[in-house]
Formats: structure tokens, sequence, C-alpha cells
């Protein structure tokens, strides 16, 4: 079904996880209590693998999307006030949707001595763009001490994509062993490198640069090197 071929992209990931953060957006200024929020998704038993039917997965392969969802599930805590240049505003999406430029903004939380930032880039038209270089500038407490430890972890098409690794399988209808076990192993979110240390800045932040591909969804993890106290911001 190629009209719905992007169920099967880490397009409707990077959608789903945007719009998590506009529809907080809109309850704030509404005034509304957001009591939950369900995916409308389902089963299609004997369906083919990557059939783009309304499914989280196919055959017990995940699809980016619940990679998007599991990053976005990690943001436990309290929230962190976050801002991004390349953020749309609300009232243009509503009018306009996604089809200037894109949305890259991102959500943040703290868990204890844990701060995670969740960053997505997302565009309405699913065509090949370059990607969007990405500086963070999160600010923790003192006592994270001079040196912070930084993991990152992604999904887009070279990383928690079962999807792409099928293809490049020739899309079996029915998976070797060794196929399955690679699209298992590709179905999760990925580490997009080692976790690194990196120095906390006189003020007090921690600078990561990454660049992020269209559609692209990161978390990244920063956690005292050692021992922390409490606080913590993203600018």
């Amino acid at each position: 079904m190629p009209a719905y071929a992007y169920r099967t992209s880490p397009a409707y990931g990077a959608y789903e996880v945007a719009m998590m953060k506009h529809t907080l957006e809109l309850e704030a200024e509404v005034g509304v209590k957001l009591g939950g929020v369900v995916t409308w998704a389902f089963t299609f038993p004997g369906t083919p693998y990557f059939a783009g039917y309304r499914t989280l997965a196919t055959n017990g392969i995940a699809l980016p999307i619940l990679g998007a969802f599991e990053l976005l599930g990690r943001l436990g805590g309290a929230r962190l006030p976050l801002a991004s240049s390349g953020a749309r505003p609300l009232d243009d999406i509503l009018a306009n949707g996604v089809r200037a430029e894109p949305d890259v903004d991102g959500m943040a939380a703290r868990d204890g001595d844990v701060v995670r930032v969740l960053v997505w880039n997302y565009h309405d038209a699913i065509v090949t763009a370059a990607a969007t270089p990405v500086h963070l500038a999160v600010t923790v407490p003192a006592s994270f001490g001079r040196s912070a430890r930084v993991s990152h972890l992604r999904v887009d098409a070279s990383h928690g994509d079962a999807y792409t690794v099928w293809r490049s399988q020739g899309m079996p209808a029915s998976p070797s062993p060794e196929e399955l076990a690679a699209l298992q192993q590709a179905m999760h979110p990925a580490p997009l490198g080692p976790d690194q240390i990196v120095a906390v800045a006189p003020d007090g932040a921690v600078s990561v640069d990454f660049d992020l591909p269209r559609f692209g969804v990161s978390l990244v993890t920063i956690q005292p090197a050692v021992d922390a106290g409490d606080g913590g911001s993203v600018d």
C-alpha cells in the first residue's frame, strides 16, 4: 500500500513524538487536563512483514514508531523547560502543518541525577533532505563536578529501523533464521556511538553536538561522571 508506506518508516515515529509535545501545548493553551493518550493501532494476524497497516509491529518485528515510543517512554521524572530555535510555533502548525521549515524540537526531563533530552526532526513531506545540525546546551547542577557522562540513542533510517534492513535483505516473505535475527537486532533504538565523558563548562553547561536526519529521533542522556546533586535545565 504505497499510500501507507510512511507507517513503516521513521517518519511515523517522528510525527507521533512531535505531536505529543504539541498536544501538551494545546492542553496548556486551552486550559484542560489531559488524562491520557492512546495509540490507534491494530493487529492483523497472518499478514506479511511490513504490510503497511496501522500496526506497531509485524510478525514480532517492531516498526520504527515503536522505537520512537520507547525513547519517549524513557522521559521519566520531572519535565524540564526546553527552548529550540528550530521549533515550529504551535499556531503555525495548526494553521499550515509542517510544510515549510521542519519542526526540530524536543522535550526534556530530570529523573534523580539523570537528565534526558528527546529531540526530533519532523516534516510533513516524506522526501530526502539534508540532516540538521543540533547543538544542545544543557545546564547541570554544580554537584555534577567538572565532567558528565553522555549517552545517545537514535531511531532513524540507519538506527532502530528493521524495515530498512528487511529491504536490504530483498524483502523476504519468510526470512531465514539468520535474516530474522538481523531484523530482531535492528528493531531497537541504537546507540549513535559509545558513551562519552564531556567537560562541564564554567557556567555549568554541558554541550552536545550532532547531526539529526530528517525524521530522526534522538534521546540524549546526561548524568554525572561521578555522584550528582539536584537541579538542571535545558536551553
